[in-house]
């Protein structure tokens, strides 16, 4: 009985222990194929990470899956301000000394900031990513680090910087082997960095040189991503000749129709710019048919956006009408499935837990029950060894015969007794056992964050509850400054303290900010801006009449003046 007993508890201890084992080996299996694809193949890899028993990783297991789930999502181009877990990971590095996958952890720690906006933070993780990838001597890390810093930089309007940063990823991915295209890109940041800074001579070079590479490689995907930043480089210029001159070149090489849609918007807009609005809406009418095709949100947003500003400008009210209508409608779609993406990745995170949880629910009714039966065969045990001894006591003391069995009744009904309690409480015990773990409630406050969200009418006519009578006193102060409807929308935005990212959001529902920057040139273009002065707010309320106190409250100069 007692060998039955050992038989049944080992077994259901290896069975628990093969489930452990046999789960471990499938994570492990499920990281390998992870890393494969993670940068060919991002969204197959998320699959795979899902797949992942989380509930089985050691601390090192979790730290790599933390880091290698934000590398898979950025390669994704996945919004990842919820993935605050990285920084963890990064702790555990730090304190671990793996030094190398301590780097990526800050690399891609302040990515996760960036998203956030965060530009002290995410320039002190950038930082310490560098110093920890010299440390290592991981020569491409280095040069991809360093170019993040470039175009965080770039996006900081300090230019002179963000040169300097992408020249040397660019040594770097000279020297690298099968980056050339980061290469191409590294030259494509600069020459559009020039560009800003209004230096057309050196930009050209760099754009040439890129295209040089690119023709060298054969690869005719990169040529068109170079001509189209050469076609915007120039239109921003006013070049609209060369601008047309690299659209053309680009259609000529181009062979995917996302990649000829886009050279066919930017053609549009160079003509738009020259008020030939015929050749405009032919562009865009070739560029119909290749939307719809790709079915693609984001450039549906951009198609029809164009096309209202062709038809508004053209006076065509009707149709400049029906374009905004979709316009505004794929961007109403393009908010909802971010928000969706969010709680999918939240319900996701949540769901892990749940599993955890259970997980360690499990493991503890198991152990609970191992316990048991062990008491079980332990009482049993003494209680077989008790049997013989009264056997042998019975034999040897006949002749108190009545005595004995008198005594052996009682003892063996205060033990049966005794039993019977003890079975009860280890029974109590084991229903007592409950392991439950709480849900944090960080994930419920930040669902419900993620619920509130205005429009950007409602911060226009916060704009106006600030500053009462904006639009018209920069109607009345610039009154030759054609404004568009847009660029009225982006200076209120701009009062309300939006960044550029903020920017590039709200009004073109894309991460892309050099869109909103090259807006607010041609915003200090016609307003007359000097060109060292690159503060619109500040320049907007010294024009407009109006000022900053001390509480931030804006107030009028002149009622300030009455006040007084």
């Amino acid at each position: 009985m007692r060998f039955a007993q050992n038989i049944i508890l080992t077994a259901i201890c290896g069975l628990f222990v093969s489930c452990v084992k046999w789960g471990s080996m499938e994570n492990n299996r499920l990281m390998q194929q992870v890393r494969v694809f993670a940068e060919v193949q991002p969204d197959s890899a998320l699959m795979l990470l899902n797949r992942i028993n989380t509930a089985l990783l050691s601390d090192t297991e979790r730290a790599e899956y933390t880091l290698l789930r934000v590398q898979t999502r950025d390669n994704a181009e996945y919004d990842l301000t919820t993935d605050i877990e990285i920084f963890k990971a990064r702790e555990f590095f730090l304190k671990e000394k793996k030094w190398e996958k301590a780097a990526l952890a800050c690399f891609f720690a302040g990515k996760v900031v960036d998203e956030r906006d965060d530009v002290a933070l995410e320039t002190a993780f950038y930082q310490e990513a560098l110093d920890l990838a010299i440390k290592t001597n991981h020569e491409l890390l280095q040069g991809k680090i360093l170019y993040a810093m470039g175009f965080t930089n770039f996006d900081r309007h300090w230019y002179t910087d963000a040169i300097a940063q992408y020249q040397q990823a660019l040594k770097i991915f000279q020297t690298a082997t099968d980056q050339y295209q980061q290469e191409i890109y590294s030259w494509v940041a600069v020459g559009n960095s020039f560009i800003v800074e209004q230096k057309a001579d050196s930009a050209q070079r760099y754009f040439e040189t890129a295209l040089y590479r690119a023709q060298m490689r054969n690869d005719t995907a990169l040529q068109v991503m170079v001509y189209n930043n050469m076609l915007e480089a120039y239109r921003e210029l006013g070049m609209t000749d060369a601008a047309k001159f690299c659209g053309w070149q680009a259609l000529n090489l181009v062979t995917a129709d996302r990649e000829r849609a886009d050279v066919y918007i930017n053609l549009a807009q160079v003509f738009q710019d020259e008020n030939c609005f015929d050749s405009a809406r032919y562009y865009m009418q070739k560029t119909l048919p290749l939307i719809a095709k790709l079915n693609d949100i984001y450039d549906l947003i951009n198609m029809y956006h164009v096309c209202y500003q062709i038809e508004k400008n053209t006076g065509n009210a009707v149709k400049a009408l029906e374009y905004f209508e979709q316009y505004t409608l794929y961007r109403n779609e393009l908010t909802d499935w971010n928000k969706k993406q969010k709680l999918l990745e939240f319900q996701h995170k949540y769901r892990n837990a749940e599993k955890e949880n259970e997980y360690h629910r499990a493991k503890s009714r198991l152990l609970g029950l191992a316990s048991a039966l062990g008491f079980m065969a332990v009482f049993l045990s003494m209680a077989v060894f008790r049997m013989k001894k009264k056997n042998i006591l019975q034999k040897a003391e006949a002749e108190q015969k009545s005595e004995t069995l008198q005594n052996m009744f009682r003892e063996r009904n205060s033990e049966i007794q005794t039993a019977f309690l003890e079975k009860l409480q280890i029974i109590k015990d084991i229903s007592l056992v409950n392991l439950q773990k709480t849900t944090p409630a960080s994930f419920h406050t930040e669902v419900n964050a993620i619920m509130s969200a205005f429009t950007i009418q409602k911060f226009v006519e916060i704009t106006e509850e600030l500053y009462p009578s904006f639009n018209a006193k920069l109607q009345n102060s610039f009154p030759n400054a054609n404004l568009t409807e847009q660029e009225t929308t982006l200076c209120c935005l701009t009062l309300c303290g939006f960044s550029n990212k903020e920017l590039a959001l709200f009004i073109n529902q894309s991460k892309d900010t050099q869109s909103v920057e090259k807006m607010k040139n041609r915003i200090r273009k016609k307003l007359g801006m000097d060109a060292y002065d690159r503060n619109i707010k500040d320049f907007l309320l010294a024009q407009t009449g109006y000022s900053e106190n001390k509480t931030g409250q804006a107030t009028s100069d002149r009622a300030h003046d009455e006040a007084i």
